[in-house]
């Protein structure tokens, strides 16, 4: 048995994907190592961990040999009782804290409902009067409202401070109420057990990986703006939330869009060919070699239990048998049956399992008969006494008939034994289908186990289940129903068909408390352009937007950005699916200073060789002004009729300035008959656009909604 050595251990690193997390943890290794076979120990693992995700990377020409992670189990002492005076002088504390956070809470409300007047109106009295002048009450006002702010702000924090107290106490008294789980789910821990090959070599650096299943994050973003939205600094960040029972400090944290769980091998395709057959593709599974369980004979022959005999007693008649049941006697069975009746042997163990024929056969004498019961003497009970004959008969004859099968498979040296267990329902031998679908599933050593005889000889190998840790699943359930912060997408529904992983440039600190936590990964300078937009056939009014190149390597999922504008939190805006090299917009709200008045004249007249069209002629008139005291630019999109038929014609005539096209693809909403224009507007400036179309159509027709179109 190699030696044991304790180790410490740090998490260095975590990776966290759309559902799930792996964990690596730098091991402080002695300062030497021994030449012998030596086993590292970490203790102090979140029992979360799964069992058979344990990894290790290994620096240095000693070999690792095995690796387990066994789930310590707290010891068992006699399960705590409830201190009843504990929960009462917690429920008290609660009960109080109760009552100071509703008095604190009145004291804010009636504060912060209070207004307060300055009175600006010009007293009557050249000097203003007993209560001073306009400028004395200004400042008064002024400073009721900062000690006013003052003292709410004092307010608030004494609030959050007794939430956090009665937080805090709630645990505790549902600790108190019941102690013994409290301690059992604080006491399970993981210990990695690294067992190292007997060499001279020394180990510069050890890891050990492993999976924990409740974690899932969010994306975000920030941009900080600066000189009027010329220059911008584009952050990623991101929500994360995690419950494995330990705490991410000082972790390098890379966040992926894949699912932990989701196999992304690539399938192998069977192949149809015309001619010689190809051979089964080879699986890891390999059947053990023949001749294996000879080397057990002797062990299953000296735990072969006596064989007992199964009697064949010979069956009354009915007729005798309501005689009998008629006087009440009692008809002994001759002892000469006994004698005559075949011995049973008792089969031998399948081969796979215990040894198979090299197993011993043993008989054993029959046994004597037992006094048979009395039977009652009562005529009516003559028809539920012959059924139950019946069946007493049925299953003696069962029983021979079994016996003499398995004689007669034990005289074949086991050969037919196996179709007899297979007809009876007995489990197969698991270790003889290496060509079975589920073969690779033998490869899951975690999930193998001996289990023991059913009532002698050796165990077998089959495949069972590893024992979850207390808590993971409630775990799971609170990852799993939190909801992202600020509207951010599940990166599991979002991710398209792409993934990619961000890797952190700092160390980051994420507690285990199940509660989202924002983290900033990295951010890089990008292209910024200001841009005012406007639609004034929807709505006149001019909103201001900001269009910045993707600066990451990667696309961007769907989530909030909080966007700066100087150091000032503007606004919290959305941003959508953006791909790599790709164009990420964001509104900055309504510019009040930027107006635009949209006009419309129509007038209509008759046209064709005999006056058998219509025409009707539109004249858009944009009048764009800027109280802005910079240069803006200034983006002006328009509409014009789509024709749904043949029978009406809509020609655009002119426009000034000169229209581009428009159809919106770069936004994912594809329209028609857009019309755009790109405006530069200098301080104060003024401009106006306008824009002629004409519908024609047969006379005999009407536009619905009437042919003057808005």
């Amino acid at each position: 048995m190699p030696d044991t050595l304790a180790c410490e251990s740090r998490i260095s690193r975590v990776v966290v994907y759309a559902r799930g997390a792996v964990v690596t943890r730098e091991v402080e290794l002695p300062v030497s190592v021994p030449p012998e076979g030596v086993t590292l120990e970490v203790r102090g693992i979140t029992s979360l961990a799964e069992a058979a995700s344990f990894r290790t990377s290994v620096d240095g020409e000693r070999i690792v040999t095995s690796l387990r992670a066994p789930l310590i189990a707290p010891e068992n002492p006699p399960p705590p009782t409830p201190d009843e005076a504990l929960v009462s002088r917690l429920q008290r504390d609660i009960s109080r804290l109760s009552e100071l956070t509703q008095r604190k809470q009145r004291q804010r409300d009636a504060l912060a409902a209070m207004s307060i007047d300055a009175d600006l109106r010009v007293p009557d009295e050249p000097d203003g009067g007993p209560q001073g002048g306009i400028e004395k009450r200004v400042g008064d006002a002024l400073a009721i409202s900062a000690l006013q702010h003052e003292i709410l702000t004092a307010l608030d924090a004494e609030l959050e401070a007794l939430a956090e107290k009665t937080r805090a106490k709630g645990n505790d008294l549902r600790a108190a109420r019941n102690p013994a789980r409290a301690q059992a789910g604080t006491q399970y821990s993981r210990s990695a057990q690294v067992t190292l090959a007997p060499g001279s070599a020394q180990l510069r650096k050890l890891e050990v990986s492993y999976t924990v299943r409740p974690a899932r994050w969010w994306p975000a973003y920030s941009a900080r703006l600066e000189g009027g939205g010329k220059h911008a600094q584009f952050a990623l960040e991101a929500f994360v939330a995690q419950v494995s029972g330990e705490n991410w400090a000082g972790a390098r944290i890379a966040l992926c869009t894949a699912d932990m769980l989701t196999d992304v091998t690539l399938p192998e395709l069977a192949s149809l060919r015309l001619g010689r057959r190809q051979a089964p593709r080879r699986t890891g599974f390999r059947a053990p070699p023949e001749g294996l369980e000879a080397l057990f004979a002797g062990y299953d022959s000296f735990v072969t239990p006596p064989q007992i005999p199964m009697p064949v007693i010979a069956e009354p008649s009915p007729r005798d048998y309501e005689e009998e049941m008629a006087v009440g006697a009692v008809s002994a069975i001759p002892e000469e049956a006994w004698q005559q009746a075949p011995t049973m042997s008792a089969p031998a163990p399948p081969a796979s399992a215990y040894g198979g024929a090299a197993g011993v056969r043993m008989e054993a004498k029959a046994m004597p008969p037992q006094s048979a019961p009395a039977k009652s003497a009562k005529k009516g009970r003559g028809d539920a006494n012959r059924e139950m004959l019946k069946d007493v008969s049925v299953e003696r004859s069962r029983s021979a008939k079994r016996s003499m099968d398995m004689e007669s498979a034990d005289e074949a040296g086991g050969a037919a034994l196996d179709d007899y267990e297979g007809a009876d329902g007995a489990e197969q031998d698991s270790t003889d289908a290496p060509e079975s679908a589920d073969a690779e599933a033998w490869l899951d050593f975690d999930t193998l186990e001996v289990t023991p005889g059913e009532v002698y000889g050796r165990g077998r190998l089959a495949r069972g289940s590893v024992a979850s840790a207390p808590g993971l699943h409630q775990s799971l359930n609170h990852v799993e129903g939190l909801s992202g912060p600020g509207g951010s997408s599940d990166p599991r529904y979002s991710r398209g068909m792409f993934d990619h992983q961000f890797e952190a440039e700092d160390l980051v600190e994420i507690p285990a408390d199940g509660t989202a936590h924002r983290i900033h990964l990295l951010s890089k300078p990008a292209r910024s352009r200001m841009r005012m937009r406007c639609v004034p056939l929807a709505d006149e009014r001019v909103f201001r937007e900001v269009e910045l190149d993707n600066p990451l390597e990667a696309p961007l999922l769907p989530g909030p950005v909080d966007v700066f504008m100087d150091g000032a939190l503007l606004i919290t805006a959305q941003v959508g699916s953006v791909d790599r090299g790709g164009t990420v917009r964001f509104g900055l709200g309504e510019e009040q200073r930027v107006t635009v008045a949209r006009n419309m004249r129509a007038s209509e007249e008759t046209k064709g060789l005999l006056g058998g069209k219509a025409s009707v002629s539109h004249v858009v008139t944009l009048e764009v002004a800027s109280s802005l005291p910079a240069e803006i630019e200034l983006e002006l999109i328009e509409r014009v009729p789509v024709p749904a038929g043949k029978d009406i014609q809509i020609e655009v005539n002119s426009s000034t300035p000169k229209a581009e096209l428009y159809k919106q693809e770069e936004r994912d909403y594809p329209v028609k008959g857009g019309y755009r224009w790109l405006l530069k507007l200098p301080a104060g400036g003024k401009q106006e656009v306008k824009l002629q179309y004409t519908l024609a159509f047969d006379k005999d027709y009407e536009v619905e909604g009437g042919n003057r179109r808005a």
